[in-house]
């Protein structure tokens, strides 16, 4: 068989790993010996998804625990239908899931999915310096105004509509009396620390002071945004004790002077 037909048969196989097709074509290039061809087809296709299954199990046990065996394994099966993997790594697989379960309807279990995938952010994010307190302390109060400033890789915001993390951190304790419930507004910092992923309330304006330096903003373009959630003599006040929260904290890495 010449490179060309393999790459074109690995290709074949693929989308019959993913979608069912081309079940006839492939059966006709299988010795089938004492197993009939679509038989062994028919193994190796389940046995993808149920490993794709497994590791959406792994990175979403929470979820897992919210469905149950039965729903979750259905709900799965129909998220890799529509979000096939593309990636070589299972790492990614998930990306999408929180998102994709929003648009079922299901949007505690959304909150949830968004929740865990935070988690798996924070666990093996990249690694970056944080910045220094004294080294903050040095900027010049002119400068401020034109800053913006890098938050941590394994950072994540979260706004949640449902009670989510109290559910997550209940059920990670062994409980199993929690239920999941929406109308449970909050805001999050999801990130990592010392003894692993950590969730951290915030306030409303805080996240979208944190939000918008995430998005690059300089400090005094997120001022002027702020305006709206607080008095306008009061905002710089807010923003400046976000930034120290932020940085004692340990979610900021660098601070950049945009000209």
């Amino acid at each position: 068989m010449t490179a060309p037909n393999l790459a074109a048969w690995q290709a074949a196989f693929t989308d019959y790993l993913q979608n069912g097709s081309g079940e006839a074509a492939l059966s006709a290039q299988i010795s089938a010996q004492h197993i009939a061809a679509e038989v062994r087809l028919d193994v190796y296709r389940n046995a993808y998804y149920t490993r794709l299954e497994e590791a959406l199990a792994h990175d979403f046990p929470v979820l897992l625990a919210a469905l149950g065996d039965h729903d979750f394994g259905r709900l799965m099966a129909a998220y890799l239908r529509a979000h096939p993997s593309t990636s070589p790594t299972l790492r990614d697989l998930g990306h999408a899931l929180p998102l994709w379960l929003r648009a079922q309807g299901k949007a505690e279990h959304a909150d949830l999915a968004a929740l865990e995938w935070a988690v798996l952010n924070a666990f093996d994010a990249a690694d970056a310096t944080l910045l220094d307190q004294e080294k903050l302390a040095q900027i010049a109060p002119e400068d401020w105004t034109t800053l913006s400033m890098c938050l941590h890789p394994s950072l994540t915001l979260l706004t949640l509509n449902s009670n989510a993390a109290d559910f997550w951190q209940a059920r990670l304790s062994g409980s199993s009396q929690a239920v999941l419930a929406s109308n449970v507004m909050n805001c999050l910092v999801v990130v990592r620390s010392a003894q692993g992923p950590v969730l951290i309330n915030i306030s409303e304006i805080q996240y979208a002071v944190l939000e918008r330096l995430q998005c690059g903003e300089t400090v005094a373009t997120v001022c002027v945004k702020m305006i709206g959630y607080a008095m306008a003599q009061e905002i710089p006040q807010i923003v400046a004790e976000t930034l120290a929260r932020a940085v004692e904290s340990g979610w900021v890495c660098k601070v950049e002077q945009l000209i």
